[in-house]
């Protein structure tokens, strides 16, 4: 993980792109989490 922010630090102009997926990703993994918890309200998994 180091090593990635220390490759951004340096290449800043073609982080656009990667921030942009970036928060794609984080969009999705939030949803995602939702869509679980709803899942898991409606039918608890052995818990």
């Amino acid at each position: 993980m180091a090593a990635d922010s220390e490759r951004d630090a340096v290449t800043p102009a073609s982080s656009s792109n990667e921030q942009s997926q970036i928060q794609v990703w984080a969009f999705l993994r939030i949803m995602f989490d939702e869509l679980l918890s709803a899942l898991e309200c409606d039918m608890p998994l052995g818990g």
